[in-house]
């Protein structure tokens, strides 16, 4: 899950600072795009969607253009802003700002707890490699 994602980023940034590897994570917002369209339209009520496929066809290629540049904004600020430079664990929104994570992100038991997960679920990898 993204939270999951995101407290082991938050994890792996106070863990790498110290050795001057700086990491951050960024929310870009949504991006218009066919995919996103496709996946959109599955979640929308089946009365709805014809409605739906209608105004998915209105966006032009312009606009799902415009729509990936904007998205794509906040994570070119964080990467080449002297603000971001020396700065880890940071949760930056789609306006580049700092944002708020949800508690449960924070949380150090529930970040060590998904890196203990992905640990095991490597190690079970490791285990299925060297048998073939």
């Amino acid at each position: 899950t993204k939270r999951a994602a995101d407290a082991m980023s938050l994890l792996m940034a106070s863990e790498l600072a110290p050795k001057g590897v700086y990491l951050n994570i960024v929310y870009p917002g949504i991006a218009i795009t066919p995919m996103t369209m496709g996946l959109a339209s599955k979640i929308v009520p089946g009365v709805l969607r014809p409605l739906f496929n209608v105004l998915g066809a209105a966006v032009t290629r312009l606009e799902r253009d415009r729509s990936a540049r904007k998205a794509a904004r906040s994570s070119v600020y964080v990467a080449l802003s002297p603000d971001y430079s020396m700065v880890s664990g940071v949760y930056v929104g789609s306006n580049s700002m700092p944002a708020d994570l949800h508690r449960t992100v924070r949380d150090p038991a529930n970040q060590q707890f998904v890196m203990d997960v992905l640990r095991r679920a490597g190690h079970a990898a490791g285990r299925l490699d060297s048998d073939s």
